[in-house]
């Protein structure tokens, strides 16, 4: 796989004032450095945003435009960001598709926004296998595929309250425009970048 590339959500953090911002966004990474530590995401962005609360950060802000790509990425990337001790606030700012829903699904949101004119896509999980698709690696490849799914579509209906009939459908590949992601709960509310960039976020 010498200079293959694969399509993962990357980060930049910094401290401003009292809040800690993470901004979200789509990249294309060397797949050795992808392949390299299931858990790097989760390890890196946890450990920057721990210095950042060290620094006097309290409110974790975070803006997303990403397609996805990797699900440990966007997995590590959740997870980081649960761990958070504060008020948590994410806003949907150009799109959140694919993997990258995993992180609008965190349940420990204490808001969830979207600008108008963004959207949310879901579809089923690909897991993608490096080597033969069929035989032994094609097996393998289904089950870990059938296994996200089902994880997935409990996340999806767990956060917005759907029935599974509902998600099932939306995991045929639906995309949500910014009054639709409202109306089904897969956001809170929906807001301008530069009112949401102002808002009061005192602890």
């Amino acid at each position: 796989m010498s200079g293959a590339k694969v399509t993962v959500t990357a980060w930049t953090v910094q401290r401003i004032g009292a809040e800690a911002w993470l901004d979200l966004y789509s990249a294309r990474v060397p797949f050795e450095q992808f392949h390299r530590d299931t858990f790097w995401a989760e390890r890196e962005l946890g450990a920057e945003l721990k210095a950042l609360r060290r620094a006097g950060a309290r409110v974790l802000r975070v803006t997303l435009n990403a397609t996805g790509g990797a699900i440990s990425y966007c997995n590590g990337i959740a997870r980081a960001i649960a761990d958070w001790k504060g008020p948590k606030r994410l806003l949907i700012a150009g799109q959140c598709a694919s993997a990258a829903t995993l992180i609008l699904c965190v349940p420990e949101w204490d808001d969830t926004a979207i600008t108008p004119g963004s959207t949310v896509m879901i579809h089923r999980p690909r897991v993608e296998i490096y080597a033969r698709k069929d035989g032994l690696w094609g097996w393998i490849g289904e089950r870990q595929r059938a296994s996200a799914e089902r994880t997935m579509a409990k996340m999806y209906a767990n956060w917005t309250g759907a029935d599974r009939e509902t998600v099932a459908g939306w995991m045929d590949g639906k995309t949500f425009s910014t009054q639709q992601a409202v109306a089904v709960h897969l956001c809170g509310r929906a807001i301008t970048r530069w009112q949401w960039e102002k808002e009061d976020t005192k602890p």
